[in-house]
């Protein structure tokens, strides 16, 4: 019977911890605002998969996607339905120039079924590492699936003094660290505007909705994929050093370990918010979360806010700095298009994309872990005692 009453006791504290984290706002460094991106004179046109394929010969060109690719695209069975699927563009090496710094426009075409899995590798994504300057704009990757070890995203693993401007990606991602739903790691000088993830991203330490880890700028973006890790997880930004979040909001279920709550052991190890894990030293202005939909009450930066206040007509009366004349606009349930009231969409990106992605998923019902919390005197402090106590009777019982 008390083994019954132990195993009862246990999940229902397990249960009570899962939300919440320690709230913070740093103030950062400022970066340099982004640029509208180029448009080079005479790119080199990519109409297939062999044509995406030669890009890693010649990483300081200048390209421009023709057409969609897919599945159904010449040298996908070659170069991506594989064991391993596609090898990244670009990588790093101390000794030899193996980066991505060239251009890429993607034309407002998407880029579909990119299947990666390696996940005993590092920068792995549609690029694997950009750097010096380089720029990728108006490009989609759709339905993507992507494996690998550290600096994991659909589009970047590890964005390096590159800026990723109008552009998205939706699909699941994973690895170990720094793994992003877009960009696994935003480094020095990267750049993320304008652009959404909305795919689920899962790993462990650094793990976030749209960015990993982020030492730059993630502007006017969203996220709204759900994120799972074990530490420095948000729903935007898992870890934000040094970098500046500025417009930006995120949605997805964010969940992190029992022990994120335990703040007398340990505590700085577990960082998880709705919008930003772990802020060190960056700043996050003008930027929110759903307080509903994550599952999480706590921020390390940004605003929280309901589900009615970041949908329909309610969002630019709540989510202030928004410019919902040039960049943003409001989904609303009287609009042709819309099935309800949904979040604030970006205007220089496909509405009829973005509108599948943007309606508010079921909140969690959290009517048990408010009771426990109601507890006078109910502190995470008390969920550790119990917890050791629980632990000691059972060694004590199997004695």
């Amino acid at each position: 019977m008390m083994k019954k009453y132990l195993t009862l006791s246990v999940a229902i504290l397990l249960v009570a911890s899962v939300f919440g984290t320690a709230i913070g706002t740093g103030v950062g460094v400022e970066v340099p605002s982004l640029s509208d991106g180029i448009v080079a004179d005479n790119p080199i046109e990519i109409e297939d998969w062999h044509d995406l394929d030669e890009v890693r010969n010649g990483l300081d060109g200048d390209y421009i996607l023709m057409n969609d690719l897919d599945e159904d695209a010449e040298g996908y069975d070659e170069l991506v339905d594989t064991e391993n699927g596609w090898e990244p563009i670009g990588d790093y090496d101390a000794d030899e120039d193996v980066e991505f710094i060239g251009t890429f426009d993607g034309n407002e075409y998407e880029i579909r079924d990119l299947y990666i899995d390696r996940p005993d590798e590092n920068r792995v994504g549609l690029f694997g590492r950009t750097d010096e300057g380089a720029e990728i704009n108006n490009l989609g990757v759709v339905d993507a699936e992507v494996s690998g070890r550290r600096w994991v995203g659909a589009l970047v693993g590890e964005n390096f003094f590159c800026t990723v401007n109008r552009s998205y990606a939706t699909g699941e991602v994973s690895g170990s660290w720094r793994v992003g739903g877009i960009v696994g790691g935003n480094w020095w000088y990267g750049k993320v505007s304008e652009s959404y993830a909305t795919g689920e991203v899962s790993g462990e330490t650094r793990i976030g909705g749209l960015a990993g880890n982020s030492r730059g700028l993630v502007s006017n973006s969203y996220a709204t994929g759900e994120v799972s890790g074990t530490s420095r997880v948000g729903g935007l930004v898992g870890n934000n050093r040094y970098g500046r979040i500025e417009n930006s909001y995120a949605t997805g279920e964010v969940s992190g370990p029992w022990l994120h709550q335990i703040d007398i052991i340990y505590w700085s190890d577990w960082y998880v918010g709705g919008l930003v894990g772990e802020n060190v030293g960056g700043s996050v202005v003008r930027s929110f979360w759903d307080t509903e939909t994550s599952g999480v009450d706590d921020s390390d930066g940004g605003t929280g806010l309901t589900t009615e206040e970041m949908t329909g007509e309610q969002a630019p009366a709540n989510m202030d700095g928004f410019d919902f004349e040039e960049i943003w606009e409001t989904v609303e349930e009287d609009h042709e298009d819309a099935e309800e009231d949904g979040y604030p969409i970006l205007q220089e990106l496909s509405r009829e994309e973005q509108l599948q992605h943007v309606y508010p998923a079921d909140s969690v019902d959290r009517d048990i872990i408010d009771r426990i919390r109601d507890i006078p005197g109910f502190t995470s402090t008390l969920l550790l005692l119990a917890v050791f106590i629980a632990v000691a009777i059972y060694k004590k019982k199997k004695r």
